[in-house]
């Protein structure tokens, strides 16, 4: 498995509500509500919506993305991403047309969330506790 391989895919259509964790990469294309937690990386595609709290190694954007988000690492936000809300990161690229709406904080020393450091010793790639799908 590559750097860059997909270790779980949410297809467009898809709905979820809950809390996802996971090692690795994972694309989201679908609706997801909830809270996202990670030393990994999170590639919302153009079709994906995405609200709650999130916390992950790298974030790659072409959709819609409202709530508390922290990137330990990079944040790249192609020219079709609409982000609302708080925004602490490392390292931020954007290209031309890309919407960021609220605050933005950078900084090299960013702390991950202690779900997201203690995934990193988890033994199952994606995990999604307590969560339910919506209808």
């Amino acid at each position: 498995m590559t750097k860059d391989s997909i270790t779980a895919l949410m297809g467009k259509g898809a709905e979820f509500q809950g809390q996802l964790a996971f090692k690795g990469t994972v694309r989201i294309d679908g609706r997801f509500l909830g809270s996202i937690t990670s030393e990994g990386k999170l590639v919302l595609g153009k079709d994906a919506y995405v609200e709650g709290t999130i916390s992950v190694g790298e974030l790659e954007m072409h959709g819609t993305l409202q709530g508390d988000i922290s990137v330990a690492h990079r944040t790249l936000l192609h020219e079709s991403a609409r982000l609302t809300g708080s925004l602490h990161t490392a390292l931020l690229a954007m290209e031309e047309g890309a919407l960021l709406q609220g605050d933005l904080k950078m900084s090299k020393d960013l702390q991950l969330s202690p779900d997201a450091r203690a995934l990193a010793s988890a033994e199952h790639p994606v995990h999604f506790p307590a969560s339910s799908l919506e209808q």
